[in-house]
């Protein structure tokens, strides 16, 4: 007969009892409290990563890879519960073997896939990084939603790059909180947020401290944004992976001092007089009161 999970659990011994007792010690216990009424587990933070912050030239800064490696310590630091989920982007790096391909007339799946491996690539020098200072990562990038969740239940934190073609890590990011139960998203990025237009180029731009999930698409989801290596602050896919689960996602400067902020910030209290909030992509949208 063949036995129940409960009657081999029953009858283990030595080492076997060791390994049950240890796994209970650390993962039966969570914090259940974090969990809100929606699903969501408020422990778990999902933190995207635009390549070229860890790249200076098209290659590996080691001094950015470490001060973003503190971030992530820090965001542990902050609750015994903390799990973090980061997605790292391809960057120039990717960039640049992309428009080899594109030369080459490779078509635009295999130039996709180029960038997916480039991030990942990515990805396992950044867990190089954090182990550098001691924080304890799953040692590979996963390659699925499903092998993500696997490692964040063993690893409190989880580094990974792109999972396939067609598909940017600004989507990853969305899909990692949503399957992950994360409440939010913090995108680290080089603008302070999202403005109506070009600030660069155009005077009149606003910065929106808030911006609906329909406004968002509406001001950069354009057809050019699907190609190969030109996914920008935001696609079609990410924001329909947000809206659909009700997730708030924040675009900021991707500085240490504002992903802590932005992890434990009331985003709810944000309004036209808010300043360092980068954006909160929601279902309102609240221009900045100019200083």
């Amino acid at each position: 007969k063949q036995k129940t999970a409960y009657e081999i659990c029953a009858c283990l011994v030595g080492s076997e009892m060791c390994i049950r007792d240890s796994i209970n010690a650390e993962y039966g216990t969570r914090d259940k409290s974090a969990k809100t009424m929606s699903g969501f587990d408020d422990n778990v933070v999902v933190l995207k990563i635009g390549g070229s912050f860890l790249l200076k030239e098209g290659k590996p800064d080691v001094s950015a890879l470490v001060d973003m490696a503190e971030t992530v310590r820090d965001l542990l630091k902050s609750s015994a519960e903390r799990r973090v989920v980061v997605v790292v982007g391809g960057g120039i790096a990717a960039r640049n073997y992309i428009d080899a391909a594109t030369v080459l007339h490779a078509s635009a799946g295999l130039r996709d896939h180029l960038g997916v491996l480039v991030s990942r690539l990515n990805a396992r020098v950044f867990v190089e990084a954090l182990r550098e200072i001691g924080v304890d990562a799953w040692s590979e990038p996963p390659e699925s939603l499903q092998d993500v969740r696997l490692a964040l239940s063993i690893k409190r934190v989880v580094v990974l790059g792109g999972l396939q073609p067609g598909q940017s890590t600004t989507a990853v990011a969305a899909l990692c909180a949503e399957y992950c139960r994360a409440p939010r998203v913090i995108y680290g990025t080089n603008v302070d947020g999202v403005y109506t237009a070009d600030p660069n180029s155009d005077p009149n731009a606003k910065k929106l401290n808030k911006v609906s999930y329909e406004k968002l698409r509406d001001l950069c989801c354009g057809g050019n944004n699907t190609l190969p290596g030109q996914y920008r602050i935001m696609d079609n896919v990410a924001l329909t992976i947000l809206e659909r689960s009700s997730l708030d996602a924040v675009v900021l400067v991707g500085e240490k001092a504002r992903i802590l902020d932005a992890v434990s910030r009331d985003l709810n209290a944000i309004d036209a007089d808010s300043e360092g909030c980068g954006t909160t992509i929601c279902k309102t949208t609240i221009e900045a009161n100019k200083k």
